[in-house]
Formats: C-alpha cells, structure tokens, sequence
C-alpha cells in the first residue's frame, strides 16, 4: 500500500478489502503523518472514541488525549526522530476524565529513500489486565501478611497478656495505698510521687491505669483482627441461626458503646424470621462492626442509629439494616471502605480492618453487604443473608452513592 501525505484523507475507503481487514482486528489500528494528523483510524477507535468520529482529520493527542498540544510521553514523536518503533502506556480518556490505560505499539512507516513519513500506531487497552496484577499483587501482600500475622501475634499477645492481667492488679494496690498517702500528706505536707506533687499525681492516677487498660484491650483487638483477617480455612457455616437473637446478644456487648455515642438508638425485631446458615459469632462480629462504624461517624449524641431485621419476600433474604445520622462517606471513598487497612478514621485510632474482616466474613456467608451513604446524609448498611443458600450472582459488594440515590431509610419490611 502505498502512504500518500495528505491530511485528512481517510484513504482506508478507498481500499475497501483492506478497511474489512483493519475493522475485524480486535485493537485499535492508526495511521498519523509527520504532523500528527490522522489520516486513517480503525472501527475499534472509533467505539473507543465515539464522541471524536470521525476521527481522520484531527490531532492524535485532540482526539485521544483531549490535549492542545503533543503529549509529554508520546512515543510517535521518538519513532518519528529515530525510525525506530516505540511504545508507552498512556491514559484512556474519554468525556475528560480517565478511564483506564491503553497500551500503544508504534511503528514508523517509510518511503522509498528510508526517510520516515508517518507511523502506524497499534492500540490494546490493557485495564482489566493491570487491575488483574494489582489483584494479584494484593492477593501476594495479603498471603504475606498472612505468614506475619502467625507469626507475630502470639508474641505481641503474650507481653500484652501481662499488661492486662498486671494492669488491674497494679490500680487496686494503687487504691488500697492512697488512703495511706493521702493521710501522709496530710501530716506531713505535700511530697514528690514520680517526680510530680502527690496532690498532682493522685487525681490522675486512676485516668492513668483506665488508659493503660484500656490501650492493651485495643492491642488485643487489633490482633484479633489481623488473625480473623488473614484466617486461611472456611469457617462453620452449618448453624441454623436466628439473626434477631444474633442482634440481642451484640447490643449486650455493645451497649456501653452505644449509650456513649448516641441518646437516640432504636432496634426493631422481625416476627418469624427465617433462620439462615452461618455461624453465630462471627456474624456477631458483623454486626458488632457495623454498629461500631455506626456509632464512630456520629456527630452529636441526638444523632440516630436505628437497628432493624426483616424478610425480603422478593429476593428472598434475611435483611439486617443499620441505619445511622453520621457525618456520612463520600462517593470517591464509599467503594474503598472494605479495602484492608483504608480508614477515614486513621487520626483517630481507626485500623482500617473492621469492614474488611466483616466482608470476608459476609462472603464466606454467602451474603452481600450493601452501603449507601453521602457527606452530611448518614449512611445505611444492609447485610443480606440468604436461607435458601442460593448461589450469590456478582460481588458480594455493593455500594451507593446518594447523589445518585434519594436518601432514606431503604425498603420497607
């Protein structure tokens, strides 16, 4: 075939045979002269780039990259110096915003002397193919942090072990000592205790041992978490188990946590609902974390968390739906919130491990958990269990945003 120089000209339809073949390759094939003009773009190109058709007779970096001027990465300008092909990976765009990643094969097309006078330009997209190796490589991160977790946790528990059994023991000493210290100073005049007043130190001490205690509670929370997280065997599903009662025995454990957080808290019990396969405690532990991120994103004790099971006929599932007044999840975060270690919460303690220890937990169920959130419009959390153990369709995941969604507090019972 021979390349003739003349921008804007589609000469592909002039070779009607040849145009069949470029449009049934499964790639993007085009053709630029030395000025970066298309000159001819196959059917590929087109549906990748449908608000650009037609494509010959524009810019490459115009109709691809939505640029006023040649891409810093372009690698038709090196082909074009060198004669030599080239390649990069360069963003897709379309409507101005990214949407994956293209790979681009360049090959330099020359004249009768040798002298280039236009390339060729080979297009794959390779999105799904580095999503693929980032999954790959998470999954290799998680099967490491798998092998540390074994071997570390054991080791940060014992030490933390004597923390919480000495800790307690230490506040009653402190306790049955400060009388004595305090008739002490009442005698004597104020003394030095660590280095500070006793008049000091002695109204501080028990705030000091709750922090002690309370901080080794959280380090043994924490491991707990990494060790549910990185479990490798498949729990007990094969417990016929009553959600209504999943939720009564978690608000037991929840309950000081709740009356800290909110004066506002409601929870509504289905009649007759059916009970679903699983295991009791860890879908506790479902619950327990959506509670607990419930209460967490309140920012006022009038704020409310409402609690609530029922049976949904149409898709038959038992539903438990937690629905909270907080300062809500915005779009760009709401799918990353059952990442591993991605928290909104970091400055405030938050591991980032709840929500995903609760995921996997969910998909070892069968289930699906559901989040619908917004800034400033709360967010509504549904755990879907399925008694009929139907086989799950599609992620176990699924988020909405409410500015695609009117907010509210979802379906009825």
């Amino acid at each position: 075939m021979t390349f003739q120089n003349k921008p804007g000209q589609d000469f592909i339809r002039q070779a009607p045979f040849l145009a069949h073949i470029l449009d049934s390759i499964q790639a993007g094939i085009n053709i630029l002269d030395r000025e970066m003009n298309i000159l001819a773009a196959n059917s590929w190109l087109d549906r990748m780039y449908p608000y650009k058709v037609p494509l010959a007779g524009k810019k490459c970096y115009q109709a691809f990259q939505d640029r006023a001027s040649v891409c810093p990465w372009c690698p038709v300008v090196r082909t074009l110096e060198n004669g030599q092909p080239d390649s990069a990976m360069v963003p897709y765009i379309l409507g101005g915003q990214p949407r994956g990643t293209l790979e681009i094969s360049v090959y330099p097309m020359l004249d009768s002397s040798g002298n280039v006078e236009g390339v060729i330009e080979y297009f794959q997209d390779i999105t799904e193919k580095i999503r693929d190796k980032e999954k790959l490589m998470q999954a290799s991160k998680m099967a490491s942090l798998g092998t540390l977790v074994a071997g570390v946790a054991h080791e940060i528990n014992n030490p933390n072990n004597f923390i919480m059994l000495n800790a307690p023991l230490l506040q009653e000493a402190w306790e049955d000592a400060r009388p004595i210290l305090e008739q002490h100073a009442r005698d004597h005049g104020d003394f030095k205790l660590a280095g500070l007043p006793f008049s000091r130190i002695s109204g501080q001490m028990s705030n000091l041992f709750a922090g002690i205690i309370d901080g080794s509670k959280r380090i043994k929370h924490i491991v707990n978490d990494l060790k549910d997280f990185a479990r490798q065997s498949p729990i007990n599903t094969g417990q016929n188990v009553d959600m209504n009662q999943v939720i009564v025995k978690t608000l037991n454990l929840t309950q000081k946590l709740i009356n800290k957080h909110t004066d506002n808290f409601q929870v509504y019990y289905a009649e007759n609902l059916p009970l679903v396969g699983g295991d009791s405690q860890k879908l506790e532990q479902v619950i327990i974390n959506l509670i607990l991120n419930a209460c967490q994103s309140l920012n006022g004790k009038d704020r409310q968390v409402l609690v609530r099971s029922f049976y949904n006929q149409e898709k038959q599932a038992v539903i438990v739906e937690v629905v909270d007044q907080g300062e809500g999840i915005s779009a760009e975060n709401l799918p990353r919130i059952t990442d591993p270690f991605f928290s909104t919460r970091r400055k405030t303690g938050g591991t980032g491990l709840g929500l995903a220890v609760t995921s996997s937990i969910v998909k070892d169920h069968g289930g699906i958990l559901e989040f619908a959130s917004g800034p400033g419009k709360g967010t509504t959390a549904k755990l879907y269990l399925f008694p009929s153990q139907k086989k799950l369709e599609g992620s176990h995941i699924r988020t909405i945003a409410y500015s695609d969604q009117v907010p509210g507090h979802g379906e009825k019972p």
